[in-house]
């Protein structure tokens, strides 16, 4: 009998160290995926990905409303997402058809404004900045929102 406990013994002792060397594997493997994970949020948040990410998000929108509207090509325009639409509607009558998410698109060499609805593929408003001086006092260069006027959109003529 006792020639049976020591092959039981030697059979027992190998299944332990099968264990340990998959709880050392199972913890080296974590260790690979959070180092590696941080390197990516890392890659992810640099300066050089944001504005690349910035960039690429501007050439989609443009591209979404050249496909709708005919856009001025004398420079690039200024182009803001819509965050708290609500609040911009109070100060503004023109931004009440816009919605979270929604682009506000400023072409400021031609004065002109263009809400784009990504989410829609619509032109949810369009109209005219008009610029106000500042008055005396008054720091040029503040969040506020230009005055914007609507314009009425152009009636298609009917052939005759």
């Amino acid at each position: 009998m006792e020639g049976m406990s020591e092959a039981v013994k030697t059979q027992a002792s190998p299944k332990k160290k099968g264990a340990k060397g998959l709880v050392v594997l199972v913890i080296v493997a974590l260790i690979i995926a959070a180092v590696g994970g941080f390197l990516y949020y890392q890659y992810y948040n640099s300066d050089a990905q944001k504005t690349a990410r910035e960039q690429k998000e501007v050439e989609n929108v443009i591209k979404g409303v050249s496909k709708i509207m005919m856009l001025p090509s004398t420079t690039s325009p200024a182009i803001v997402r819509i965050d708290d639409p609500a609040t911009l509607a109070s100060q503004q009558a023109f931004f009440s058809t816009a919605e979270q998410g929604d682009y506000l698109i400023l072409f400021l060499d031609v004065a002109k404004a263009v809400i784009y609805s990504q989410k829609n593929n619509i032109i949810s408003n369009f109209g005219v900045i008009q610029n106000q001086p500042a008055a005396a006092g008054e720091a040029v260069g503040t969040d506020e929102v230009p005055a914007i006027e609507e314009e009425e959109a152009p009636e298609a003529e009917t052939a005759q």
